[in-house]
């Protein structure tokens, strides 16, 4: 029975390992933020349509500080990351967003900043906004 539960242990061990060498794919379950009505140039609360999916993957080449690149499925990189924590967790890092990844509950938060900090007569306001979703192995 212990080396029953011994090799079920490697096993799962050796498939994690196998399957974050790989990375994941990760789908948003619920989003919401605050909009910027041009109108009447005002903020407000609002719901977000939680329908992105994203991908975590390892870097290709060697490199100390950029371990995982994070993007939308079909669309753009959306960060990049350092290595994972000892706890599992991957955090991932642009200039407006940020996008978080704990490996062991394969629950991802992913944050977008918007430009209400960096508004100028220039850019327009844009939403600001915080998602949740799960993440499945590759």
């Amino acid at each position: 029975m212990k080396r029953l539960a011994a090799a079920t242990a490697m096993v799962a061990a050796l498939t994690g390992t196998a399957n974050a060498a790989k990375g994941w794919d990760c789908v948003e379950e619920k989003s919401a933020g605050i909009h910027y009505y041009e109108d009447d140039k005002t903020w407000s609360t609002a719901p977000f349509l939680a329908d992105a999916k994203f991908f975590v993957e390892p870097v290709a080449e060697n490199n100390e500080t950029i371990k995982w690149l994070v993007g939308r499925i079909g669309d753009v990189l959306v960060a990049s990351c350092g290595p994972s924590a000892p706890s599992g967790l991957i955090v991932c890092q642009a200039a407006d967003r940020h996008f978080m990844l704990d490996t062991k509950s394969l629950k991802f938060q992913f944050y977008y900043f918007g430009s209400y900090l960096f508004h100028s007569n220039n850019l327009q306001p844009s939403d600001a906004f915080v998602s949740i979703g799960r993440c499945s192995p590759r």
